[in-house]
């Protein structure tokens, strides 16, 4: 309405009274660390561990039955165990997110792959070859907060229906 002055009076010293701040609010803001320096932006770095196992093997049979029958097969197996980091610290078991495009928590990947292959040569110009294959990947990643229904906790009704949806 008047441009360039304040609509509303300031607060006290630039200082929001405590009992205007949402409970709510409180208790987010008590997920985060202080900032480690004094700059309004890029006030607080960290370097978390990523970890990540593997173990894999294959597994490959060759069989000639014969100068016609040929055939081989396949096995291969990938099992993996990540956890990734949020951006900062998990406080309490909480993790306070801020990861954009990133799923911080344990993630468990399993990969299975069968083929086989069969070759039966009928004459010098004509060839059977059979050939079948699967592969199955399974991923499993999951937050920290995973069964705990932090929303509700936290003062935010019905935002946890169930163990999918717990957490913040």
């Amino acid at each position: 309405a008047k441009p360039g002055t304040y609509i509303r009076t300031m607060f006290m010293n630039d200082t929001i009274p405590a009992n205007r701040i949402s409970p709510i609010a409180t208790n987010f803001m008590n997920l985060y660390p202080v900032p480690q320096t004094s700059g309004l932006v890029n006030n607080y770095t960290s370097a978390l561990k990523k970890t990540q196992d593997y173990d894999t093997y294959d597994i490959r049979v060759d069989h000639h039955f014969n100068e016609l029958n040929t055939f081989f097969a396949r096995y291969s197996y990938n099992n993996g165990t990540t956890y990734t980091p949020g951006a900062f610290p998990v406080v309490n078991g909480i993790d306070p997110g801020g990861n954009a495009g990133v799923f911080p928590g344990p993630a468990l990947q399993r990969s299975q792959a069968v083929q086989a292959n069969f070759v039966h040569i009928f004459t010098p110009t004509l060839l059977l070859e059979l050939k079948a294959a699967f592969q199955r990947f399974a991923l499993d990643s999951q937050s920290v907060d995973l069964g705990q229904n932090l929303a509700t906790q936290f003062g935010i009704p019905g935002a946890n229906h169930d163990y999918v949806s717990s957490g913040l």
